[in-house]
């Protein structure tokens, strides 16, 4: 990367970033960013934004600095043919980007982790309420003769299995425990124990997940899946969960056999299930996990809150000063032993584009001005 510093002839630095999706929900654009980012950092950010299936080829082609991928793939090929220095996820996932090819080709890698584990974790627990009180059925209680309906089971006294206690199942252990559950936390170094903020929780190692599962009146996933692995929630592990009970997933489709799952839910094993993600996405409508009875699904928007908006955007704030100064992006997960040099141009001016870039870019003039999200 360049440490190239601005001249007063010149004017300020103009980084190009790139978006894998063309915004970041219905209610926030992604050139809403540059009303977030430090006003410490010399440089006019031109914000681009491409649907998933454009990106790649336009992270090939164009002349870009840092790439934001979020769910678009970053294959090898991509990577050694663009020309940019940093890939910087707005998240903590980096499964769709090749790490090893980025630190072959001098480019950085980073990410956001434990950044959304707050606003991940209020949504576990709002699926997992949601399915003991039934809420999807709840206009039925004002059908003739059915005042009251559906009944649903509380929280308190029951036991929760949580899978994965990284940021967010931490997070999710914290939020569950004054519900006065019995918490059963799975993790793979049992050695690591509790979180410090939920010391009674017991902790089980990965080889004894299904022990977990008999005892659990309802599971949440939160774990990290690696590529190629096996589903965690298979046909085995769901023949252990108790019958009746629920299960949640805000972490990674793949963490479940969907075939398994739904049969499981067809049978009445399952009371439900509480899906925010899916195998492969976006989920269709017509599929049959989005519109099963005894499932709430939600698509992948548990992150998508304004406050982790805003929080990601000073942490991309960050990296880009990073990046601008040659140095390595804070949440590195490589180390490339030679760093592709970007080259900010020496002017603020933005070349023409797509009429929804041109839009973005006129956002950008003044990166020391907060703007707030709207509420």
């Amino acid at each position: 990367m360049t440490g190239t510093t601005t001249g007063a002839d010149d004017g300020p630095l103009k980084m190009r970033v790139l978006f894998g999706t063309e915004r970041f929900s219905s209610q926030h654009s992604w050139g809403e960013l540059t009303g977030l980012l430090p006003g410490s950092l010399r440089a006019v950010v031109d914000v681009r934004s491409s649907p998933p299936g454009a990106f790649a080829e336009r992270a090939r082609r164009e002349s870009i600095d840092v790439v934001v991928p979020l769910w678009a793939e970053l294959d090898a090929e991509t990577i050694h043919g663009g020309r940019f220095g940093l890939i910087q996820q707005f998240g903590a996932g980096v499964e769709n980007i090749d790490i090893a090819a980025a630190t072959s080709a001098g480019v950085w890698v980073a990410n956001m982790p434990g950044l959304n584990a707050v606003d991940v974790a209020e949504h576990a627990v709002l699926l997992l309420l949601a399915l003991l009180r039934r809420l999807p059925e709840s206009r039925s209680g004002f059908d003739r003769g059915q005042w009251g309906d559906p009944p649903g089971e509380a929280l308190a006294g029951s036991t929760v299995c949580i899978v994965g206690l990284g940021a967010v199942g931490t997070q999710l252990a914290r939020r569950l425990d004054p519900f006065e559950v019995r918490l059963i936390g799975v993790r793979r170094d049992v050695r690591r124990g509790a979180p410090p903020t939920t010391p009674d929780l017991e902790i089980v190692g990965a080889d004894r997940i299904h022990e977990a599962l008999m005892r659990a009146d309802a599971v949440i996933l939160t774990a990290s899946h690696e590529p190629g692995r096996p589903p965690v929630i298979d046909r085995a592990a769901l023949a252990a969960m108790r019958p009746g009970a629920r299960l949640v997933n805000v972490a990674r489709g793949a963490l479940i056999d969907e075939t398994a799952l739904l049969d499981a839910l067809n049978r009445g094993r399952l009371a439900g299930a509480g899906l925010d993600v899916f195998t492969n996405e976006p989920y269709p409508a017509s599929a049959p996990l989005a519109h099963h009875p005894r499932v709430i699904a939600t698509a992948h928007n548990a992150a998508l809150t304004t406050s982790y908006f805003r929080r990601a955007g000073r942490a991309l704030g960050d990296a880009l000063a990073a990046a601008l100064h040659a140095g390595p992006p804070p949440n590195a997960l490589n180390a490339p032993t030679q760093p592709r040099q970007i080259h900010p141009q020496h002017r603020a001016e933005v070349t023409s584009g797509s009429q929804h870039d041109t839009q973005a870019r006129s956002r950008v003039a003044r990166p020391t001005v907060a703007r707030p999200c709207p509420e």
